[in-house]
């Protein structure tokens, strides 16, 4: 019997293989290498304990320097514990790199009172688990993830169906 190996192309032109299902005697599953993630700021602290634990379980976490990664995390318990030079150190660094704030209970007012960090996708700890697993389905069937787009593109605006600014609807 002959090995499926199949392949396609997704929009960038390289070639991918497509996913295959075990088979006996067959060969295992295709699945996409997990996303290269740097860690940054206050990821000891209590309040990030399972979302730490579940990005470090379900990436490859990167020192800084080795490889430029795909998403750059900011743990941050309190407000202005990362200050904007940090942030923008790290874009130079990684230009490429998706920016997420990791944020404990103490930043929840920082969009009324403080000054957010502008190009930075804001996830409190306890939405982590359910936006990385979104993240990790998107990679997986070959789309774009959260971090991956631009800085100023709402994420509703990338929904099909949603009306985009000038389409008419009010």
């Amino acid at each position: 019997m002959a090995q499926n190996t199949n392949t396609n192309t997704s929009g960038w032109g390289r070639a991918t293989a497509s996913p295959q299902r075990r088979t006996p005697g067959g060969s295992p599953e295709a699945r996409p290498h997990p996303p290269l993630i740097q860690l940054v700021g206050d990821i000891d602290h209590r309040d990030f304990r399972e979302a730490i634990d579940l990005l470090r379980s379900e990436s490859r976490l990167i020192a800084s320097g080795e490889i430029r990664p795909e998403l750059i995390v900011f743990a941050q318990s309190r407000p202005d514990k990362i200050c904007g030079e940090q942030i923008k150190h790290l874009q130079r660094a990684a230009p490429l790199a998706g920016i997420a704030a990791l944020l404990g209970s103490w930043c929840e007012g920082e969009t009324r009172t403080g000054r957010p960090q502008p190009g930075v996708q804001r996830l409190y700890w306890y939405e982590l688990p359910a936006w990385w697993r979104r993240q990790l389905q998107l990679r997986a069937a070959n789309h774009c993830p959260d971090w991956a787009r631009p800085a100023r593109q709402l994420l509703r605006q990338c929904v099909p169906g949603h009306p985009t600014p000038g389409s008419g609807w009010v």
